[in-house]
């Protein structure tokens, strides 16, 4: 199963599910009131059955997906936590004392003669 859908399947089962009743239901009520012709609460049976869906997207939203994303930006990489974890006299050493790395531009600008510092 594809990572993407590891995480979300039973939150996704769970709102088709509450989907599928919502729709059976009121399409049940609607064979009722063909039937029967009472048209009381016909209005109130859709406006019920767009409340449902919406609300069930909106938990989905909030108890899977919010939830997900919140989680991914717990594993923010920082320096802090990485100058830990490194080894010391792994050959990088001098590259951790600069202030600041030159880029290939500035290598290029200082074999020119051209480069201010």
């Amino acid at each position: 199963m594809g990572l993407w859908l590891k995480h979300r399947l039973r939150g996704l089962s769970c709102l088709l599910s509450v989907l599928a009743i919502t729709w059976i239901l009121h399409g049940e009520y609607l064979a009722y009131v063909e039937r029967s012709g009472n048209t009381e609460y016909l209005e109130w049976s859709f406006i019920i059955k767009w409340v449902v869906i919406f609300v069930g997207f909106c938990l989905y939203y909030l108890l899977v997906e919010y939830r997900l994303g919140n989680r991914s930006g717990d594993n923010n990489n920082t320096r802090a936590s990485t100058e830990s974890i490194l080894p010391v006299g792994d050959g990088f050493d001098f590259l951790r004392q600069k202030k600041s790395l030159d880029s290939e531009a500035d290598i290029t600008l200082k074999a020119s003669g051209k480069h201010r510092d």
